[in-house]
């Protein structure tokens, strides 16, 4: 019996020729229309302020993307008063449901690594993982730097008044505006303020320049 054959991936950075496909599969990770799922991957990573270029790692077998993770600049600025800094931030990962198990996370973040010592940063920041993506990377040699409570925006729950507003000319479509606009000024949406506690100790340990 011949052992089975083991698939032969190979791992690319982008290219431009490679937009359509990335685009294709960028939309499995946020399902939505071709043009706004366009619309996104430029706002992302072509007129990005920080990183010149798109950065990506694509991962083909043959000529089929089969996986894929990017990198696109953000800029901090630490607690202290310091500099601002521009951070590479790793994100949109996805991995063809038929390719997964196979060890690509690790084919795409050895690159990505490289990709990062090139923009002249030692460190590289990721904080949308999902738990699975967590584990691997913790494989990977990533580090927890800190944990971040989710924040809930109540004026996503407000609902226009249901008054029949032909009786007082639109005032209550008026009034809901109103409300909305002013929960998005003042942040009183929040059920609770965003922690600066938390904030400032991922800062300080990225200042460490270690964190993968």
């Amino acid at each position: 019996m011949k052992p089975a054959r083991v698939p032969s991936y190979r791992v690319e950075r982008y290219a431009r020729s490679h937009r359509t496909a990335v685009t294709g599969m960028h939309r499995e990770l946020m399902p939505r229309n071709a043009g706004a799922n366009d619309a996104y991957f430029s706002w992302k990573y072509e007129r990005n302020p920080y990183i010149a270029d798109p950065v990506l790692a694509l991962v083909f077998l043959g000529n089929e993307l089969v996986a894929m993770r990017g990198v696109y600049g953000s800029l901090w600025h630490p607690p202290d008063g310091g500099p601002p800094r521009m951070i590479p931030h790793a994100d949109d990962l996805f991995v063809s449901p038929e390719h997964r198990d196979r060890g690509l996370f690790l084919l795409i973040d050895k690159e990505l690594r490289a990709a990062a010592h090139e923009l002249g940063s030692s460190t590289m920041i990721s904080m949308s993982g999902s738990p699975t993506t967590q584990k691997v990377a913790a494989a990977a040699g990533w580090r927890t730097v800190a944990t971040f409570d989710r924040r809930l925006r109540l004026g996503s729950r407000v609902r226009t008044p249901t008054t029949d507003t032909t009786r007082i000319g639109g005032g209550g479509r008026w009034v809901a505006r109103k409300v909305r606009g002013a929960i998005r000024r003042t942040g009183r949406g929040f059920i609770k303020a965003p922690s600066s506690r938390l904030t400032n100790a991922t800062l300080r340990g990225q200042a460490a320049g270690d964190i993968y």
